[in-house]
């Protein structure tokens, strides 16, 4: 459209009603909680990242048995009756006690570690559900350990 064409004269019209045209290919910033919903997707695919490094050295079934290990540790040093399923598999001829040991400090290790990855996760997630300025949600980029109120 030119000015001159039959068309001008309502777009005239339609901008001096307060409309105003947006440039060929803009977009248009998404809602308060599509940006908040569409942050969090981003600040939980950076907490995979960040963990990745860990649990990347292991088979995914292998991560999901930690708990019954962490678990049958425990109770066999505190009570060396208690059945251990997973831990006699484990065992393969090496000493149960050291076998027990070694899980409870990976555990240990991993507990700290990954605690203070999902407590950053949960600082940041407050900070999404009371940030109103759209466009801070949409550019923000979650990088572990930083905290947005915090820069």
């Amino acid at each position: 459209m030119t000015i001159g064409d039959p068309e001008w004269a309502l777009y005239e019209a339609w901008c001096a009603s307060g409309n105003t045209a947006q440039p060929f290919g803009a977009q248009s910033l998404p809602t308060l909680d599509e940006a908040r919903a569409l942050a969090i997707v981003h600040l939980h695919a950076a907490v995979d990242s960040t963990l990745a490094p860990i649990l990347s050295q292991y088979a995914t079934s292998e991560v999901s048995s930690w708990p019954v290990q962490l678990a049958e540790a425990t109770t066999w040093l505190a009570d060396s009756t208690a059945p251990t399923p997973l831990i006699d598999s484990l065992c393969g001829g090496t000493d149960k006690a050291a076998l027990c040991a070694s899980v409870i400090a990976k555990g240990n290790a991993y507990s700290h570690v990954s605690g203070a990855v999902f407590a950053w996760r949960r600082a940041c997630s407050d900070w999404v559900e009371t940030v109103t300025d759209v466009a801070a949600l949409s550019e923000w980029n979650p990088q572990y350990p930083q905290v947005p109120y915090a820069a």
